[in-house]
């Protein structure tokens, strides 16, 4: 998986790096009905925005008709390609994570309108994907600034406005995100998060989807999935790094962002406060 019946309707987690998103796929890949195929926003606007380019210069699709049939095109391009990327285990559900917004979006789009980014991401999304699954995972977004600093080396102000696009982006009215993890309660309290999550998913809840949470991504390079007991500074706090907040210069932080952030957050129930 994914095969030509299953490849429109994946479960796709959206979100900024450093959020969960790791822990969220090792949850998924716990369970023996989903393939998890890693991090694909490159391939998915990649593939797409490489069909828009040779619009009107090759043949049409014979099976889509004419020119009007671009979008369904592009889309068809794009499944086929994880079609044969990823092979057929057998399992008839599968989950990616497109997290972040790719170079390849940032760089065609910066002059566009926050509206009109959105319109051609969901539109990209939605057309590969028509009967897919969409989540998200809420972390403080300090948090993740501060552990994208330590684990990428980012800008904290570049991750600060990563973090804001994809808050935009999730707020869309085109967006078909109707999920949330909360990273706070999967650290804290596990069992009951991911068994919500499952729920939500209609997947049976499997015991190895909750072992995914004995292990541990730590913001440092080569040094992923540490067994959680050898980190119990880290589980005292939630993975919470509020001591740290004040390291971070949030002079360019605008209330608009924040105000962005927390109608984000309360989208899906959750309070967001700084």
């Amino acid at each position: 998986m994914p095969n030509p019946d299953n490849s429109d309707s994946p479960i796709t987690l959206l979100s900024y790096g450093r959020s969960g998103t790791s822990l969220t796929m090792s949850i998924m890949r716990g369970h023996p009905d989903v393939l998890a195929c890693g991090e694909t926003g490159p391939m998915i606007f990649g593939i797409w925005q490489t069909m828009e380019r040779v619009r009107g210069v090759i043949r049409p699709d014979p099976e889509l008709g004419g020119k009007e049939a671009h979008d369904a095109r592009c889309a068809k391009a794009v499944r086929a390609v994880f079609e044969a990327t990823f092979p057929d285990e057998g399992q008839p559900h599968w989950f990616h994570k497109p997290i972040n917004t790719s170079a390849i979006f940032r760089q065609s789009m910066q002059r566009w309108s926050t509206q009109r980014q959105g319109d051609w991401y969901w539109n990209v999304l939605n057309s590969c994907f028509p009967r897919g699954r969409t989540l998200t995972i809420l972390r403080h977004p300090y948090d993740v600034v501060l552990s994208s600093a330590e684990y990428w080396k980012a800008d904290p102000q570049g991750a600060w406005e990563g973090i804001v696009g994809m808050a935009e982006l999730i707020l869309h009215d085109k967006s078909t995100v109707d999920f949330a993890l909360s990273h706070r309660r999967l650290v804290e309290d596990p069992e009951p998060e991911i068994t919500r999550l499952l729920t939500h998913l209609g997947l049976s809840h499997h015991p190895r989807c909750y072992k995914a949470t004995e292990r541990v991504y730590v913001p440092e390079r080569n040094l992923n999935r540490v067994p959680k007991e050898d980190m119990q500074d880290h589980v005292r706090r939630g993975f919470s790094r509020r001591d740290e907040w004040h390291k971070l210069d949030t002079s360019k932080f605008t209330d608009r962002d924040r105000e962005t952030l927390v109608k984000m957050w309360a989208r899906f129930g959750e309070p967001l406060e700084f």
